[in-house]
């Protein structure tokens, strides 16, 4: 080891050892405006004329931008209570000199700067520290200094201020410690303050938060020395800068010192004898003040994320701490919770918790809530619905996650094998869960890497970025993919955190409080522990738990190899399609715990499961070309969908047009009589315009319907999974109503392509009879005499239909979309999404027919090549086929070309990239499917 690195690490345990021994508080957070300007609203007690911290005002004015307002240091939010905050002192501060024209320039900046953050918010990613009732109380402050309010977001705003307070009801500030008291400025005028002196903490704080304590003094009706006190120690020693700037909270001893000293020693750097003596003492002291577990700060609130985190210390210290306080004080239902009253679950937190409890000797008794917290932090990666609620930054959580998924990997292969056995009975979904997820952050991460070998050029986020790949190659399924891909990528993280390592004390606002912070010396850490640790791939392993069944793998592999010779595939690197070969072969075995019966068996027992392995090829070879913008579960929504479509065209030309072959235009009735029941007008019966109190019974009105039963309920079961289906329902009416036209819409096709089937082989010379059709072998093309549609109209509307792929769309669609919302919300985004759409469906039905005429002229099937306008001019002949063909590929191309200005129109009315890209990811597989048949007809043979 380096030893200058060495000397650097040690220098910064001395530096929280020092702390926890000095007496005095510290805390290395960065200044906020926002907490600051709170300082600022202060009055002199011996003065009332005066103000208590002018030097925080100076510090306020002197941070304002030239657009008028103050800085949002790492998200919305941050500008939106900066400004606010700053903007009420100020109006406040006007009150005393009504003439100070800078002043007031100032205000009139502020207030149209706020309107402008708040016109523009996405309420809903918001989720920092009591947001949702703290904006509320700065604009109702703001109101009654004579400005007001109204932006696109303040219904939502509302309703999750509502939630909060729900939970943590305002009067619950007298009755014991909450979050609450750490943001009380939120309750001004709304709470007696006199009654909550009780709640002070030893150091004269509330609950360690600099602009809670302000507004506790300020709607005081009696001075409080202490807490006065408090706010002069965070002055002085806050920031270490006294520049008149406060940090978001103050003391944070706890928290740095866990955070430091287990970060460090996890890169394998020791902790000496009398380091390691002094901080085991004071953490362990604070233990025992508080039952058992511990908030940021000596007496503080506790939590969960910095009890963990301390016991973690401890044992790397080589102390012994229970852990049962921590389990008892916040386990809660599949999850832990970091405080009471929390409205979402934390990440972090979960992680933390999590790689404790697996750190510890007797980890095994914890079985239980190990698999319930693995499973609880899998799923929400799954989902992509991760909320991280105390770090800006998806690497912060994707190195923690992988951390804990090494751990986890350890515990089963060396734990006894019961261990195992009982962890994936209780959640059997692991064994695909870590492996899909853990491949999907190593792709991430790769993949966001800058050419320089940073991640965004800043320090810390390219540590958390190596210590990420430096824990997943730890993990042989990541190992035997992509050693060669992280070992590199890993280096140069690393020499650029060499070439720059003048900057890793510099911090940047990544950290979650009321507004983010930056933390030099945790900054400082990570960038040491990345430096550090040993990047040590795992011993190949043949077998392990999370080995796939090999004939699932070979199937997969066989897959690939055929798809990845297509022209979409061809340039696409080995290592992704590698890891898409793997995601698919695992999503395959997940499947399994989600199947689906809606379709009934063929009669012959045969049944055709190539479509089933080589769907998921297609949907993550799709993927992994755009990035992760979808999430896993999407992309395994989409392949069971996509193999129940299969299912589809299996039923309707193995069941429908041999067994109702007669009764076809009866089939149709009854198809579209199903469809607008379920769109229906909705009211309280209704789901997706579905009437389920009419929709209930399989019987039918009319007699001609006799023996339709079993058909009728096989329709319902796959109509009620597409229409309720849960992103389906989450949707906008508008969604539901255009997926229940389209259903609709798809199904008819299936009838009138049927017909067209019966009609094509009458014409050559059969009865419509199955068997007599499958005799149809006649070696030339024929023309298909009946007329009434042109190509052009049959495959724009019957045959693009029939190809699912209108229908698919708008389901993806619901699945991608924000819940309640639609991704197109212009009426030409809508527009254009359409015109894309039939263009990939026409194009995908003609490589689709190019590919399957053999098989359709063995079945009787009415082609594309079979329409008149591909036979003007054409010559008898062995080269009569080919020629049609080549025709049919031309018009394809022409085709292409629609759909390719229609991604590119589409791209600038959305100008949005993620959505855009997640839309190609769907365009990409439809289109690979169509590729594809070019070379092999997938489509089971059913006559």
């Amino acid at each position: 080891m380096d030893t200058s690195l060495l000397s650097q690490a040690q220098r910064l345990i001395d530096k929280v050892a020092r702390q926890c021994t000095t007496g005095q508080a510290h805390g290395f957070m960065s200044a906020s405006v926002y907490d600051t300007a709170w300082l600022s609203m202060l009055r002199n007690p011996a003065d009332t004329k005066s103000w208590l911290f002018p030097e925080c005002y100076d510090f306020v004015l002197q941070n304002q931008m030239p657009c008028g307002a103050w800085e949002s240091y790492s998200t919305e939010v941050d500008g939106i209570l900066n400004t606010a905050a700053a903007l009420l002192v100020i109006k406040k501060h006007l009150k005393e000199y009504p003439s100070n024209q800078d002043w007031i320039l100032r205000s009139q900046k502020a207030e149209a700067a706020l309107k402008l953050l708040l016109s523009s918010w996405d309420v809903g990613r918001a989720d920092q520290v009591g947001f949702e009732i703290l904006v509320i109380k700065h604009l109702s402050l703001l109101e009654g200094e004579g400005m007001s309010f109204d932006f696109p977001g303040l219904t939502i705003l509302r309703a999750l201020h509502d939630a909060k307070l729900a939970k943590l009801p305002a009067s619950t500030v007298y009755k014991a410690r909450s979050t609450l008291h750490h943001s009380l400025e939120a309750f001004a005028d709304r709470i007696e303050f006199d009654k909550l002196k009780c709640w002070l903490e030893e150091n004269g704080s509330m609950l360690a938060s600099p602009s809670s304590t302000a507004a506790y003094l300020m709607y005081s009706s009696t001075w409080d020395e202490r807490a006065e006190s408090y706010l002069r120690d965070t002055l002085m020693y806050g920031t270490g800068k006294r520049d008149g700037g406060v940090p978001p909270a103050w003391p944070t001893t706890i928290f740095e010192t866990a955070w430091v000293i287990t970060t460090l020693m996890e890169a394998g750097i020791p902790v000496g004898k009398a380091e390691s003596s002094i901080i085991s003492s004071f953490l362990e002291e604070a233990l025992v003040s508080n039952n058992g577990v511990v908030g940021f700060a000596p007496s503080t609130l506790p939590d969960a994320d910095d009890t963990a985190k301390v016991i973690a210390t401890l044992h790397y210290l080589g102390r012994t701490v229970k852990v049962e306080p921590l389990l008892e004080t916040f386990d809660a239902d599949g999850h832990f919770r970091t405080y009471q009253g929390e409205r979402n679950p934390g990440f972090s937190a979960n992680c933390n918790v999590l790689r404790c409890l697996m750190m510890l000797e007797d980890s095994t008794r914890h079985r239980s809530q190990i698999a319930r917290a693995t499973s609880f932090l899998c799923e929400q990666a799954f989902d992509a619905s991760v909320k991280e609620k105390w770090h800006t930054h998806e690497l912060y959580w994707m190195m923690l996650l992988s951390q804990a998924f090494v751990q986890f990997f350890r515990l089963v292969q060396d734990k006894e094998e019961s261990f195992g056995q009982e962890v994936f009975t209780q959640e059997p979904k692991l064994r695909q869960y870590i492996p899909m997820v853990s491949l999907q952050i190593v792709m991430n991460t790769l993949n966001s890497q800058a050419l320089d070998g940073s991640w965004d050029d800043i320090c810390e986020v390219t540590a958390y970025a190596v210590l990420t790949l430096s824990s997943m190659i730890q993990l042989p399924w990541v190992q035997e993919l992509l050693n060669d891909n992280i070992t590199q990528a890993i280096h140069q993280g690393k020499s650029f955190l060499e070439e720059h390592r003048d900057r890793w004390d510099k911090g940047y606002h990544l950290w979650i409080e009321k507004v983010t912070y930056a933390s030099d010396i945790l900054s400082e850490t990570y960038c040491l522990a990345a430096i550090i640790t040993l990047v040590t791939p795992c011993k190949s392993q043949a077998d392990h738990s999370f080995s796939i069944p090999t004939k699932m793998i070979d199937g997969v592999k066989k897959a690939m190899g055929l798809i990845s010779q297509t022209p979409l595939l061809s340039s696409i690197k080995p290592e992704a399609l590698r890891t898409a070969e793997s995601l698919a072969a695992y999503a395959l075995w997940f499947l399994q715990h989600e199947h689906l019966e809606i379709f009934p068996h063929p009669a012959n027992g045969k049944i055709d499961h190539k479509y089933q392995v080589f769907t998921p090829v297609i949907w993550f070879s799709c993927s992994v070309i755009h990035g992760s913008v979808t999430s896993l579960r999407t992309l395994c929504e989409m392949i069971t969908f996509s193999i129940i479509i299969y299912q589809v065209d299996e039923y309707m030309e193995a069941i429908i047009e041999r067994d109702f072959a007669e009764s076809l235009p009866l089939v149709d009735t009854l198809v579209r009589k199903l469809c607008r029941e379920m769109r229906a007008a909705p009211d309280a019966n209704y789901r997706n315009g579905y009437d389920v109190t009419r929709c209930a019974s399989n019987e039918l009105a009319s007699e001609e319907y006799v023996g339709f039963g079993k058909t009728e309920s096989v329709l319902r079961n796959f109509i009620g999974y597409v229409l309720h289906h849960k992103a389906v329902l989450n949707s906008p009416q508008s969604l539901q109503q255009a997926l229940a036209r389209e259903l609709e819409t798809f199904l008819a096709a299936h009838i009138t392509q049927a017909i067209d089937n019966q009609q094509f082989a009458i014409q050559q010379g059969a009865t419509s009879t199955p068997t007599e059709q499958c005799a149809i072998t006649s070696p030339t093309l024929l023309q298909y005499s009946t007329m009434g549609r042109t190509f052009y109209n049959w495959v724009r509307s019957t045959s693009a239909d029939h190809t699912s792929c209108p229908f698919s769309f708008i389901f993806y669609i619901c699945l991608i979309s924000k819940p309640s919302s639609s991704i197109f919300r212009t009426a030409r985004s809508a527009y254009l999404a359409e015109d894309l759409c039939r263009h990939l469906a026409s194009l995908c039905r003609m490589y689709n027919d190019y590919g399957s005429v053999t098989r359709d002229r063995e079945e009787g099937n009415l082609n594309s090549v079979n329409f008149p306008e591909f036979h003007i001019g054409v010559d008898g002949g062995r080269g009569k086929e080919r020629e049609i063909k080549d025709e049919l590929m031309r018009i394809a191309e022409y085709e292409r070309g629609g759909l390719e200005r229609a991604i590119k129109a589409l791209g600038e009315e959305l100008g949005d990239g993620n959505s855009m890209d997640a839309l190609k990811i769907f365009i990409d597989v439809t289109d690979l499917y169509g590729q594809i048949y070019v070379q092999r007809d997938l489509t089971a043979r059913n006559r």
